[in-house]
């Protein structure tokens, strides 16, 4: 199947650079054509077919179609839709799928205490509970933090969904600070109703969601700042 694959991918290439010598040398292209969509599409196509023939699960499947439908909504006369919540959307729905159609040994879901994981899963950690380090990727997993003196963090998610639990935490000198990235995936920080947010987090072509912010705290509350960015994903910050 690799052999085949390798033929298959030489082919497509070879084909992709055919149409684009020729495309440059004649001007037979339509107009409102991009070449280089075309080029993206015959990737995406062949990721499709070959992710469809050999079977690796529906990642191959789901993602190249959300990708066709952005670089080909606008020719087709399809509705708009963000780049982030396609992606988003193409996350979820692949996550959904895995979980259904799960098989043993097959890119199989398995589910443990601690969240759902399958094949492509990578989960980093660090040991330091007062510096929580965790790096999520092509999954879903929940963690509850335990700190007695909580300075720093950070916290990473991609193509996945992480939920993180701060109840069993205290800050150091009442302030702690935490890096967050969501790229393609969602991210929610469960947070004590004394606590007060400081929310520096950007959107980058994604969303951030603080159901905190219409809180007033008490004068001297623990400060949590949250910095970082959601790009192509959300972070959602709430309440406990």
């Amino acid at each position: 199947m690799k052999r085949n694959g390798n033929w298959f991918w030489g082919i497509a290439l070879i084909l992709g650079a055919a149409f684009l010598v020729f495309s440059e040398m004649t001007n037979t292209v339509p107009s409102g054509i991009n070449v280089l969509n075309v080029l993206l599409s015959i990737a995406l196509v062949g990721f499709f077919i070959q992710s469809l023939v050999s079977w690796h699960g529906f990642f191959g499947l789901v993602f190249p179609l959300a990708g066709l439908y952005w670089l080909w909504h606008g020719s087709l006369g399809l509705p708009i839709i963000e780049l982030w919540v396609l992606g988003v959307s193409a996350l979820l729905l692949f996550l959904g799928l895995e979980a259904i159609f799960h098989r043993k040994g097959e890119h199989a879901w398995h589910h443990g205490a601690d969240g759902d994981w399958n094949d492509h899963t990578s989960l980093s950690e660090g040991t330091d509970e007062n510096h929580p380090y965790i790096q999520l990727s092509f999954g879903k997993t929940s963690r509850f933090l335990h700190a007695d003196a909580l300075e720093s963090g950070r916290l990473s998610v991609s193509f996945g969904e992480l939920l993180v639990y701060f109840d069993q935490v205290t800050l150091k000198d009442g302030q702690a600070q935490i890096q967050m990235d969501a790229s393609f995936g969602a991210m929610q920080l469960f947070v004590p109703k004394e606590w007060e947010i400081v929310n520096n987090l950007g959107a980058g072509f994604g969303a951030v969601k603080d159901f905190t912010s219409k809180n007033r705290p008490a004068e001297g509350a623990p400060k949590l700042i949250l910095n970082g960015d959601a790009s192509f994903g959300e972070i959602r910050i709430q309440y406990s």
